[in-house]
């Protein structure tokens, strides 16, 4: 028989219509490892006369900073009461295992972590402590079994990760407003309408037309226009010539 102590609570959410679903609250700061491990199979065993074994997976789960709790039993493979399957509860580590790889643990690594030397390094990982997560999320009561300077190093993890989530969280915000820029000088680009074009276009204030009811003066024709100036030049010199010519009269007949 297996021992298979509670390692977080147990909560429920609900994903339906009367539907809920049962998930662990700690479970990214577990370290989980698969393997296989011999089994007694005991009815075989009576029925060839012998000892026979089978390798089955098992999973390992161990704690950050607490040597004295550790979890192996054989893997789960169907939904019970406490939650999912391990393959679905531990989808990286699980694939990790049947890609015969060793699970890779989630966060950022100690050794790649500036604020600790080698040594400390070598002695978290004694302590089942490999990630600058794990180190975070070392509880007070645990927290004497790692020595002097624990609580420091511990608030130091914590402020490291709080400044680095606020500084993707903001490089998250710079790269949307730089996309949305981009989608809108691509949108001025499709239509020819640049920038400076849109800012005297808004400007622009259009001069009134007059109603289509006003009636416009006619265009002159330059060639009429210049017989008209002949006839009125002819007429004015018929004039002055029949003037001449009653004077002329009247003088004769005095």
């Amino acid at each position: 028989m297996y021992d298979i102590p509670q390692f977080s609570d147990v909560q429920t959410r609900k994903i339906g219509k009367d539907k809920y679903e049962a998930y662990h609250g700690t479970d990214d700061d577990l370290i989980v490892s698969f393997e296989k491990y011999p089994v007694y199979l005991e009815h075989k065993s009576k029925l060839e006369g012998r000892k026979l074994y089978e390798e089955r997976d098992h999973i390992r789960i161990q704690f950050p900073a607490d040597r004295t709790r550790e979890i192996f039993r054989p893997v789960k493979t169907e939904w019970d009461n406490a939650g999912p399957p391990d393959a679905e509860r531990f989808p990286r580590q699980w694939a990790a295992w049947q890609n015969q790889a060793s699970a890779v643990q989630a966060g950022t690594l100690l050794q790649e972590w500036p604020h600790v030397n080698k040594a400390q390094v070598l002695e978290l990982k004694a302590m089942n402590i490999v990630t600058v997560e794990h180190l975070a999320a070392v509880t007070d009561s645990t927290l004497h079994t790692l020595g002097m300077g624990a609580r420091e190093l511990r608030d130091k993890a914590k402020t490291w990760l709080d400044r680095t989530r606020e500084d993707a969280t903001l490089s998250s915000v710079m790269a949307r407003l730089e996309a949305l820029e981009a989608e809108n000088r691509a949108l001025r680009e499709g239509v020819n309408v640049p920038a400076e074009a849109e800012a005297r276009q808004e400007s622009f204030v259009p001069v009134r037309k007059p109603p289509a009811s006003a009636k416009r003066a006619p265009r002159s024709d330059p060639a009429v226009a210049k017989q008209n100036r002949l006839a009125a030049l002819a007429r004015a010199r018929a004039a002055r010539s029949n003037k001449h010519s009653n004077l002329a009269q009247l003088q004769e007949g005095a």
